[in-house]
């Protein structure tokens, strides 16, 4: 509490800081050790950009995605013929 020119004991200040993180950074972060609130900082910028960076990156394919959308785009396809195309009948001009 900078503020009020109120000096407050380190674990103290640590312990708010801990609490008040996200929940995914706080359970990372509050199994390492630690001494000074630099080293938590860190900690805590660190696996916040490892979580930025593992829900940013998907799989390319996945077997459900993958056979789902090669249905759908089938069934597209099917729509966007002709019904006597698909009836195995060929309209001629006579």
């Amino acid at each position: 509490m900078i503020q009020a020119n109120i000096i407050e004991d380190r674990k103290v200040i640590i312990a708010r800081f801990i609490n008040r993180l996200n929940r995914d950074i706080f359970n990372v972060v509050e199994l390492q050790h630690y001494v000074k609130l630099k080293d938590i900082v860190h900690m805590a910028t660190n696996v916040e950009r490892q979580i930025k960076r593992k829900s940013s990156v998907r799989p390319l394919f996945s077997s459900t995605s993958f056979s789902s959308s090669w249905r759908l785009n089938l069934k597209r396809k099917r729509l966007a013929q002709p019904k006597s195309l698909l009836m195995g009948k060929v309209k001629t001009n006579s």
